[in-house]
Parts: structure tokens; sequence; C-alpha cells
């Protein structure tokens, strides 16, 4: 289950682009998995992730 959290780390740069909102409409290609959800709702779905992050810390 570490090896989950590398990954994780990753999200957190999505979260960023997540403000580009382009990102969120990639969502529907499930290549960014539930984050790409996150992104559809807006850049706040995507700072979600970022609490999950450090929830995972």
């Amino acid at each position: 289950m570490n090896q989950e959290n590398p990954p994780r780390l990753r999200w957190g740069e999505w979260g960023e682009q997540g403000e580009q909102g382009e990102q969120g409409e990639q969502g529907e290609q499930g290549e960014q998995g539930a984050g790409g959800a996150g992104g559809a709702g807006g850049a706040g779905g995507a700072g979600g992730q970022g609490r999950i992050i450090s929830n995972a810390q």
C-alpha cells in the first residue's frame, strides 16, 4: 500500500493544473481515475485531492 503514496503525490501536481479545467474534461477518459471526476466538478475538486495527500501523510 505504501507504493500507492508516490502516485498520490503525482495527483498533487494535477491539483495545480486543475485550475486549467481542461483536464476536468479529460477526466472522462478515465486516465486521471477518480481524480478526473473531481476535475469535472472544477478546480476545487482537484484541491480536494490535495487534502487526501495530507491525510495520507
